[in-house]
């Protein structure tokens, strides 16, 4: 008996661990606190709980209130908050006694935690700190499995002072107001304390009402509303607006050219005139209403990629005392007037102090740095740089490698935001503020950033870098209240496409489809793609009513996987059809073979269609409509070259594509393709029509730039993030001598120009120009260098960089 009895303790001493026991492996926490001792047991929960405020300050009434919604909708029961102890079964709010030995960031953002039976006690010596402990209390609650809690002990406090993230709503989406005050309150729930939209011209300013009106410009009473949830939830609200660079939309306004630095009509602006005393007395106007729009310790002037400073009317100065110390004077008098008008703390972008490092000693050393660097590195020396030239006030920026695309590229952005934080606590820095960017469009929505947020927050906070497939576990379990690990799987399918070759997969998508044949290792990544999109569905689909929280966000990240299965069959279908054409046209098919064609150009195009409509429907259920239109224009623009291929298949004249044998070139120097000298490079070819041609089309892209003029006037330009550009220049030619100019400019790594220029006569000749030996390329002209024949030893032959789609850009569209 005694024997029998012994197995049985045993077999349930064994039992406790697989079913019951709560380890720091088991706990679900966004960031995982510094500090936590579990003990005992268990904690049984009930709907008889209160929540004791006693001091009843309006911050923690707010913290209490959010904890009496959690309560109800993990278990449906209704917490009172009272200022009076019950005798037990409660929640306390209290100040944390001081001892002075405590870490400084302790005292101002810290907690401590501990869950008792009948008692949970939420002690901090300040109302963030509190704030704090209700978030992790939440986070407690809504990933338990039963109503209770394990008995533990938590001291908790960040590794960084300020954790913030950067949001681009000027490329693309506007959040309604209901999305900017959720983003501001799920940014709280995973700690953060800083949100700067990033907002150009995307503010309505009395001082000019045009500035954003078209597209979709926060008004100032949904700026004050997003500033009071930003309060009450413990977030300073800083926008970023943009004084120096960055403003082409503002500064293209008939009104306000005359503040750009350029003043050139056939230029397009880009950055304010650092020089004019007008354009300072603008500026001021505009940054005192944000400034009194954003109550802020800071201002953000951004002050980044102002790469045509010196161009205008800056050029005597420039070259007078460097371009480093014009951007150095300039950035010195918006410090003091805001620091003498608005009490605040400039903040600034750091990569052109970088790029002119002897602006470095004539900036205000209180100035807040924000260094800013986006690729995977194993370290980042520009911090120490920074500090080494006597800044004190210093933020590491990362990013989560949204732009260009429909999902971000985590694989990327990951390495980027662990090792920058790192670096930032090895450093010991102000902070982090992890960058969203939405150029070309701001297609990915935005609910896509929330695994890339959550991330940062838990780098920042927690002492060492989060494991990237814990951390998924973690993430899954708080964001969409589910440990599931098919989901944490689902959402690295996603995000982890380092197999198909490219930093932006998604633009793969938005290429011009195309009749040819795909190489076996290519269709063997586009299988992998597609089976792991297939699974991506499948899970979301199983799991759509037994997630908790953010449902919606599945029906964002459904609509990736179809995008990516989109993909995958457009390739696998134009490869057969392009195998099935071989030398042939669509009329020399056997009637099956021209059936199978047409209805796979069909069930591509039917895909595209119902794709792009639900894109328009998931955008409006988070923002305006302005700037939904471009989205939609490229998916339209590929709908419409899907029909045009059914057309000429049904007509017979459809057939397999025919590599582009355009020409590359760009000024004589080591390599261009790899890496070229920054700046403008100017390039002319020459040469003579007999007669007025019939048909005069140019086609043609630059890295970074290329601006294009034929005898003397503009046609266009199409730069990096842009698709190659396509102009009728038809009424610009003449009979005898023209002149076809480029302006080409690089900032930064390779630089290439790619041009088509396809003339045709009234007799069928053709005649066409690309990159070839009677380009000349000089690095200043003279100022009617565009309709001149180029003279003197400063025109050299160009550099010929090879034919076709080549390395490093494989991925134009061409």
């Amino acid at each position: 008996m005694v024997k029998r009895l012994l197995i049985l303790i045993c077999f349930f001493i064994l039992l406790v661990p697989i079913y019951g026991e709560i380890t720091m492996d088991t706990l679900n926490l966004v960031p995982m606190p510094q500090e936590i001792k579990i003990l005992d047991s268990d904690v049984a929960l009930s709907g008889a709980w209160r929540i004791c405020v006693d001091f009843f300050e309006p911050d923690d009434v707010y913290s209490a209130e959010l904890l009496a919604d959690e309560v109800k909708s993990a278990f449906g029961w209704k917490w009172e908050i009272v200022k009076f102890t019950p005798e037990k079964d409660y929640v306390m709010f209290t100040t944390y006694a001081l001892k002075g030995d405590e870490p400084d960031l302790f005292k101002e953002q810290g907690y401590i935690l501990r869950i008792d039976p009948g008692r949970i006690t939420i002690e901090a010596p300040s109302a963030v700190g509190r704030f704090y402990a209700v978030q992790t209390l939440r986070q407690l609650l809504r990933t338990a499995h039963a109503p209770s809690l394990p008995q533990l002990l938590i001291k908790d406090y960040p590794a960084l002072q300020w954790r913030g993230i950067s949001d681009d709503i000027s490329r693309g989406q506007v959040s309604h107001i209901d999305d900017f005050l959720h983003i501001i309150r799920q940014l709280a729930f995973y700690k953060k304390n800083l949100y700067q939209p990033y907002i150009e011209d995307m503010f309505s300013f009395d001082t000019d009402p045009n500035i954003g009106r078209e597209r979709g410009a926060i008004t100032k009473s949904e700026m004050a509303r997003m500033v009071k949830e930003a309060k009450r939830n413990h977030i300073v609200l800083t926008p970023i607006f943009e004084c120096l660079g960055h403003q082409d939309r503002l500064l293209s306004l008939p009104e306000n050219r005359k503040y750009a630095e350029v003043q050139d009509p056939d230029k397009k602006p880009w950055s304010f005139s650092p020089v004019m005393p007008e354009t300072f007395e603008f500026l001021k106007r505009l940054i005192d209403e944000i400034a009194s729009a954003t109550p802020s310790p800071f201002f953000h002037i951004g002050g980044d990629e102002s790469w045509d400073i010196g161009e205008g009317t800056s050029k005597k100065l420039v070259k007078k005392i460097g371009v480093g110390r014009v951007h150095a004077q300039f950035f010195t008098r918006l410090h003091d007037y805001i620091k003498q008008k608005h009490k605040r703390q400039m903040m600034l972008y750091s990569d052109m102090l970088l790029r002119h490092p002897e602006a470095l000693n004539y900036l205000p050393k209180d100035c807040i740095l924000i260094d800013w660097h986006y690729r995977q590195q194993e370290d980042y020396p520009s911090v120490k740089q920074l500090k080494d030239a006597g800044f004190r006030y210093i933020i590491a920026s990362p990013a989560i490698w949204s732009w260009n695309t429909f999902y971000p590229n985590y694989s990327y952005a990951f390495p980027n935001i662990a090792v920058f934080t790192a670096v930032a606590k090895r450093e010991k820095i102000l902070g982090c503020i992890t960058s969203s960017w939405g150029d070309n469009g701001a297609e990915n929505l935005r609910v896509n950033n929330w695994l890339g947020y959550a991330y940062s927050a838990a780098a920042e906070w927690e002492s060492a870098t989060p494991d990237v497939d814990k951390f998924l576990r973690r993430f899954v379990a708080v964001h969409y209240g589910i440990d599931s690990p098919q989901l944490a799987e689902a959402l690295k399918n996603l995000g982890w496409l380092d197999y198909l070759g490219s930093r932006y997969p998604a633009q793969l998508f938005h290429r011009t489809p195309r009749v040819k044949p795909a190489d076996k290792d290519w269709l063997e990544k586009i299988d992998t793609l597609k089976k792991n999109m297939t699974t991506v569905r499948e899970t979301v689909s199983a799991l759509r009513d037994k997630v908790r929280f953010n449902k919606d966000h599945l029906l964002v990240i459904d609509h990736v996987a179809q995008r990516y299965i989109y993909l995958a069959l457009r390739y696998k279908i134009l490869d057969e059809i392009a195998r099935i054409l071989g030398n042939k046209k669509s009329a020399d098919l056997s009637e099956p073979h021209r059936k199978k064609v047409i209805q796979g150009l069909e069930t591509l195009r039917d895909i595209l269609v119902h794709l792009t409509a639900e894109y328009e429907r998931l955008w409006l259920r988070y923002n305006k409509y302005p700037k939904l239109d471009y989205n939609l224009k490229r998916l339209q623009n590929q709908i419409s070259h899907l029909q045009k291929l059914i057309t000429l298949a049904r007509s017979g004249e459809l057939s397999a594509y025919t590599e582009p044998e355009d020409v590359w070139f760009w000024y004589p120097e080591a390599e261009p393709s790899k890496k070229a000298s920054k700046g403008a490079k100017y390039f002319i070819r020459v040469f003579e029509l007999e007669e007025i041609p019939v048909f005069a089309e140019i086609k043609f892209w630059g890295d970074d730039r290329a601006r294009v003029y034929i005898n003397g006037h503009k046609v266009g330009e199409a730069s990096w993030g842009t698709p190659p550009a396509v102009h009728n220049v038809l009424p610009l030619l003449k009979k005898g001598r023209n002149y076809l100019a480029v302006e080409g400019f690089n900032a930064v790594g390779a630089a290439g120009i790619l041009l088509h220029f396809d003339i045709q006569f009234q007799d069928k000749r053709k005649m066409v120009i690309t990159g070839d030996e009677q380009w000349l390329s000089a690095k200043k002209v003279k100022s009617r260098w565009k309709t001149s024949r180029p003279k003197g030893k400063r025109w050299k032959k160009v550099s010929l960089l090879g034919k076709g789609i080549i390395e490093p850009w494989t991925f134009l569209d061409w």
